[in-house]
């Protein structure tokens, strides 16, 4: 079973913030999806017995998606009434189309409130290996807080640009990492400045070789 202390620790740790409820927005979020890799694993090995705990906790984290988040989370977790926060309903055109999706409701919630406190959506191209594309989304989920929050990964769309490296044995992935950055900061990886350009309906921005 997952265990919640190191879950709480760094939600105690994203207190009294601006963008408290954002960064706890994508806790739950990477929670929620920890708990469906758990069920899977469950149902694989037969441990049935654990699937109802597993999915009462993955309800009450689709209910806490709506709240405030102002509560320690084991509170939270535990309490039968919420205190719903109002959420931005009309989001940009370009952002409903990728965001309205069931997979997403964790994104769609934590891009109207990185909206909602004034921070920025941006993107990120990439060419990665396609070995090395799970730890790369990995690093940005954990490289970017406090002052930014990966938001969903999809492919880039097609352009002229290739791969860093022409060898037939090494296979690429051209990615496209969607964020929500505070304004002014400029997120590195691996020792490298990354070049992320704010969400818009032009996709010509240069892409970033990690």
């Amino acid at each position: 079973m997952i265990q919640l202390k190191p879950w709480i620790d760094l939600w105690d740790s994203y207190s009294n913030l601006k963008q408290t409820r954002l960064l706890r927005l994508s806790l739950l979020r990477d929670l929620a999806a920890l708990l469906h890799s758990e069920k899977s694993r469950s149902m694989v090995l037969g441990s049935e017995k654990e699937l109802p705990q597993l999915e009462e906790l993955t309800g009450r984290l689709q209910a806490l998606r709506k709240s405030r988040l102002e509560k320690p989370l084991k509170n939270l977790l535990e309490t039968e009434s919420l205190e719903l926060n109002p959420d931005l309903e009309d989001l940009p055109e370009e952002l409903s189309s990728k965001l309205n999706r069931f997979d997403r409701r964790f994104e769609k919630t934590m891009t109207a409130e990185a909206l909602r406190i004034g921070w920025q959506i941006n993107f990120l191209d990439a060419w990665v290996e396609i070995q090395e594309a799970e730890h790369w989304h990995h690093r940005l989920t954990q490289e970017l807080p406090p002052r930014g929050v990966l938001l969903f990964a999809e492919s880039a769309p097609e352009s002229s640009e290739k791969p860093p490296v022409k060898k037939p044995e090494i296979q690429f992935w051209h990615g496209r990492w969607h964020c929500a950055l505070e304004p002014g900061f400029h997120p590195t990886l691996r020792g490298l400045r990354c070049e992320f350009q704010i969400f818009s309906s032009k996709y010509s921005a240069p892409t970033h070789k990690p």
